[in-house]
């Protein structure tokens, strides 16, 4: 079975957002929002009210050996219905 969702994306911007009811995850960069919207409202059990996804691009890094590419991911913000938290992401 293939899954759309890589893990749980950590970071300052993410911590307050999460106060408003997001949640980030890093993203197959082939999955669609309505395929990650089934995945998280049958693995979380909560309803999803809005997904926004953006494509980071890769850029390269330099190194001693010259310059070498990163590898570029997709990532998706999920808004849930008011009053839904998806507990095992908060530690509670």
């Amino acid at each position: 079975m293939h899954y759309a969702i890589k893990s749980q994306l950590i970071s300052e911007k993410v911590s307050v957002a999460d106060k408003e009811g997001f949640y980030a995850f890093i993203v197959d960069k082939n999955s669609t929002k309505q395929t990650l919207r089934k995945e998280i409202e049958t693995v979380f059990d909560v309803k999803v009210e809005s997904i926004r996804t953006l494509n980071c691009r890769s850029r390269s890094s330099n190194t001693r050996m010259g310059f070498r590419p990163t590898q570029s991911w997709k990532k998706a913000y999920v808004q849930l219905k008011p009053g839904q938290k998806i507990s095992l992401l908060e530690g509670t």
